[in-house]
């Protein structure tokens, strides 16, 4: 019988898509999990995470992933960033951007790939990803002593480590084709960006990977 990767491979050649050459047999991928990789992308299965289906990771998505520990621990640090895949490559809401979700993070291919990963991960995912408020992630994160920050296209997700919040802070600026942004003398009054903020307690469930 046919192992999940082997499917999974069977099935994209049937799709004609260019693996490059195979860099390994399937083989054990710690965690409980196993792997094969090929020139252009990686395959893996894990039967309690994936259900006993294989996933791929390819492209720059398979770049990032494997340069952050990919599956396994980040070089580093002993964290690990993502964990197995939990889908394939697929498209974002926004047109020519792909990304893939795997057990702790996710990557999104624009800009050169970009991450989430842990709390703000979470609280991105249950706010349903980039069809949330938030639009694309636009930088990796950034961790500054007790707080960590991720960047998106109209706001901040900023945990505060030490009291277990996610402050949101959302902005908004002047739209294109609204010709009326200054007025003569009020120019001095202008605010060209609005900050508004809220603060969500993060809940045990999540807590726990703090």
């Amino acid at each position: 019988m046919a192992t999940p990767i082997q499917n999974k491979i069977a099935s994209m050649l049937n799709e004609h898509k260019d693996l490059g050459n195979k860099l390994s047999e399937e083989k054990d991928a710690g965690y409980g999990g196993i792997m094969q990789e090929y020139q252009n992308i990686n395959f893996y299965s894990h039967a309690a995470i994936m259900g006993g289906k294989a996933h791929e990771v390819s492209g720059l998505l398979k770049t990032k992933y494997v340069s952050l520990g990919g599956h396994s621990e980040h070089p580093a640090s002993p964290r690990r960033l993502f964990g197995f895949p939990l889908t394939g490559v697929y498209n974002s809401i926004e047109a020519g951007v792909y990304m893939s979700v795997f057990e702790l993070g996710c990557i999104y291919s624009h800009s050169g790939g970009i991450y989430l990963t842990g709390i703000i991960f979470e609280y991105y995912k249950s706010l349903d990803y980039d069809r949330s408020w938030l639009g694309l992630p636009i930088a990796d994160s950034i961790t500054i002593t007790a707080y960590e920050m991720q960047y998106f296209e109209f706001g901040v997700l900023c945990l505060d480590r030490t009291t277990k919040k996610i402050i949101e802070l959302h902005w908004t600026t002047p739209q294109l084709g609204y010709p009326a942004i200054t007025k003569g003398s009020e120019f001095g009054e202008l605010h060209m960006i609005t900050v508004t903020s809220t603060e969500t307690v993060v809940n045990q469930a999540t807590a726990k990977s703090l």
